[in-house]
């Protein structure tokens, strides 16, 4: 077990501490400290062919714990907010008074200060931490050199956030943010900087992507619980019906109907999926069998719950948390369509994500088909894993500077696996480019500046994989073009 937290987490949080936030739709406190529950729960959950479930037939001790260790989350993260609304709003204006971007001056006065550990420092936190750190200190090298420099960046950009407060008027009022109980409360001021008032209504807007997030958690946990019981009382129902016991039920209907993994199964998956499997077959073989043996038992699982249900009279009345409106910051990014569109796509994407090819084209083919009554938004939110992507990214902003950015992605999705400089600047020259201009632009800093502000906004709103796409504000879960048009035609019906 690994003694250290997620990098892309520290990385999102120190984003979180740079960036402004934005104004979205107002959410108020039920009766604690959390503000996440909505509604009360339905007295009856569900019923199965008459019978009721209620509350206490479903939800157990240790699901209550999950939703108040996920609610507990949101507390925390409310409690650290006006320092961290405060950190925010000071960088940006210094950014701003710099004639910079907030992440350039970050990198100028933080990132750029920050040493890398030496050999020496990552053996003797290998040493300290050993018992936690699964492999031998080469393989966790990198790792712990990451580590390492990630933990003194955040020192480093508190150091720079104290230095920033000394240097301003700020006053804070209450350190420590409770959620509003009624509309008037989210005019209450929590501090002030040179002047200007961070209200509980800034607070709120800030954690509504985190409280959302945690809303789907705690429906999932809810809703597959119920559907566990669900499928405990058709069960025995069918076992009653049958005469035998339930695990009978399960033998005849399940483990009767699944067959063996064989050597060429796994052979054949790892063949298919070969560029995700880290290690040769021979190393991952019994992995791989155990897993596609897990697989099939699930999915026959499945078909006879499926089957079961087909014949049941259910209701489930838990609602599912529904998504929150945001207002998305698009200035000045690549656009398409009438801005007067009554529907709005606004598409985060990393170019090198594989999954991010078919909703791309599916957004494109609904442009096309919606005459005029769609427009479309390009945001870059590069991941951290892919290392071409960033600058494939700003490599379709120098396209842009010469008119032909949706052209240029084009190419660069048909193209995924060849990313490198020299592709990118081949695919100018395919275009028509001028070569001297797209190559000085890339080659440069300007355009990071731009997707820069799209990963940051992409931050604020709770972006957490590619693609995610907004319609109308709104996120959408389903990304298939199927999915998408339902989504966009159910938008229309709603103006």
């Amino acid at each position: 077990m690994r003694v250290w937290p997620s990098l892309d987490m520290n990385v999102r949080m120190f984003a979180f501490l740079i960036v402004g936030l934005l104004f979205v739709q107002p959410l108020f406190a039920q009766k604690n400290d959390c503000a996440c529950e909505t509604a009360p729960l339905p007295e009856v959950l569900a019923t199965v062919n008459g019978t009721k479930l209620r509350t206490a037939d479903v939800f157990n001790d240790a699901l209550q714990k999950k939703v108040a260790d996920l609610q507990q989350g949101v507390i925390d993260e409310r409690k650290n907010m006006v320092r961290l609304l405060i950190n925010s709003r000071l960088l940006e204006a210094e950014a701003r008074k710099r004639g910079m971007s907030p992440t350039r001056l970050v990198k100028q006065e933080v990132m750029s200060k920050v040493a890398d550990p030496t050999d020496a420092e990552i053996t003797e936190f290998y040493n300290r931490n050993r018992s936690n750190i699964s492999g031998d200190l080469a393989s966790a090298r990198g790792e712990i050199r990451a580590y390492i420099r990630n933990q003194r960046e955040i020192t480093a950009s508190e150091s720079y956030a104290d230095k920033l407060r000394t240097a301003a008027n700020v006053k804070v009022i209450v350190d420590t943010a409770t959620p509003p109980m009624r509309p008037a409360d989210r005019a209450r001021v929590f501090a002030t900087i040179n002047g200007i008032a961070i209200r509980s209504s800034d607070v709120e807007d800030a954690l509504r992507p985190t409280i959302f997030t945690v809303q789907e958690q705690v429906y999932r946990l809810r809703s597959d619980s119920i559907e566990v019981k669900v499928n405990e009382m058709l069960l025995a129902a069918e076992a009653k019906k049958r005469k035998i016991t339930e695990s009978a039920v399960i033998n005849a209907e399940v483990a009767a109907k699944v067959t063996p993994v064989t050597e060429a199964d796994a052979r054949a998956f790892y063949s298919q999926n070969k560029e995700r499997i880290s290690g040769d077959f021979e190393k991952v073989r019994a992995q791989l069998i155990d897993y596609l043996d897990q697989k099939r038992k699930s999915e026959a699982e499945g078909s006879f719950a499926k089957r079961l249900r087909a014949g049941a009279d259910i209701q489930v009345f838990l609602s599912a948390p529904v998504p929150p409106v945001y207002q998305i910051d698009t200035a000045g990014r690549p656009t398409k369509g009438d801005q007067k569109a009554p529907v709005t796509i606004v598409e985060f994407i990393d170019i090198e994500c594989r999954t991010c090819g078919e909703p791309y084209a599916a957004v494109n083919r609904l442009f096309n088909e919606m005459n005029g009554k769609v427009r479309v938004v390009i945001m870059h939110y590069p991941l951290t894993q892919h290392k071409q992507a960033r600058k494939a990214a700003e490599a379709a902003e120098a396209a842009r500077d010469q008119g032909k950015f949706w052209e240029y992605m084009d190419l660069l999705f048909k193209n995924q696996k060849a990313l490198a400089p020299a592709d990118l600047k081949a695919y100018a020259t395919q275009l028509g480019l001028d070569r001297k201009k797209f190559d000085a632009a890339l080659d440069g800093t300007r355009l990071g500046d731009n997707v820069d502000h799209d990963r940051l906004e992409g931050d604020k709103l709770g972006v957490m994989r590619t693609p995610t796409i907004f319609i109308n504000g709104r996120p959408t879960a389903d990304v298939t073009y199927e999915g998408l048009k339902a989504a966009v035609e159910a938008t229309f019906k709603t103006r």
